[in-house]
């Protein structure tokens, strides 16, 4: 004969079974709508411990076992119903606004607010880099127009109304071919070839415009500066001059030099 429990026993374990169930079931009711079925079949359960509840110990003994059957079989949809319950989680609560009323913003804000902010950069940097292109323009401009207004004159040097002026920018640049051109020309419109101050200037300066690339030029200026104008400033320059025309052209150094792969000096 099987040993059954007692009734009181049977009674208090059904009943804190059931209060159990009763508080998990309470917890997740809320967690969402995918859960109503696992709900469903606790209650299933819950009804069957009570049913099982009010049978007498005899009513067990003179059931073979029936009873029984009802109980260990509503244990175990309660297991399965407390097993699924653990697996669910909660729904995680909405963080309140600053105003503390109204759901929380949704997560796709924080990205469009990024995007804003990114877009707003890019508009940034290239309203930045459109200033100091404007900026570099401005500083540009005037050197182009200056170079372009200077390359017209050296193609239309009739049109020039100071020469010794123009040549004496060339050769501060280093455009040294164009000012000789313009200090030969401020030569040619000098009337007075005598009393004149910068004739002998400007004859002097076109000589050192040439003495590298046209030596023999060079040669002839500073000559005609020293038969022209013995007593000038640039007199005793112009003899010197010629003399190291002079000295490069007999001993050639240049020649020199060629047959070494370096500077002599250099050993």
């Amino acid at each position: 004969m099987k040993t059954v429990p007692p009734k009181s026993r049977f009674i208090f374990t059904a009943a804190f079974v059931e209060l159990v169930i009763f508080v998990v079931c309470a917890q997740t009711l809320a967690a969402s709508e995918q859960t109503e079925e696992i709900i469903n079949n606790s209650q299933v359960a819950r009804r069957n411990l009570r049913q099982a509840d009010i049978l007498s110990v005899a009513d067990l003994q003179n059931s073979d076992s029936n009873g029984l059957q009802k109980v260990s079989s509503a244990k175990e949809q309660l297991q399965q119903a407390i097993e699924q319950i653990q697996t669910l989680k909660p729904p995680i609560p909405e963080t309140p606004t600053a105003t503390g009323a109204g759901p929380a913003q949704p997560a796709h804000k924080p990205e469009a607010s990024q995007l804003r902010a990114s877009e707003i950069s890019k508009r940034q940097k290239k309203v930045t880099t459109h200033k100091q292109n404007e900026k570099q323009t401005r500083k540009t401009a005037p050197i182009e127009d200056t170079h372009r207004a200077l390359t017209n004159l050296i193609s239309n040097p009739e049109n020039v109304l100071d020469p010794l002026a123009t040549a004496e920018a060339l050769f501060q640049s280093g455009n040294l071919k164009d000012a000789a051109k313009f200090y030969r020309l401020a030569l040619e419109r000098i009337a007075d070839k005598t009393e004149h101050p910068d004739r002998p200037w400007a004859m002097f300066q076109a000589a050192n415009c040439l003495r590298h690339q046209q030596p023999t030029e060079a040669y002839k200026l500073y000559q005609q500066l020293i038969n022209e104008y013995p007593s000038s400033d640039w007199t005793a320059a112009a003899y010197s001059h010629q003399q190291v025309i002079k000295w490069y052209q007999q001993d050639k150094p240049g020649q020199i030099l060629e047959k070494y792969n370096s500077d002599p000096n250099s050993f």
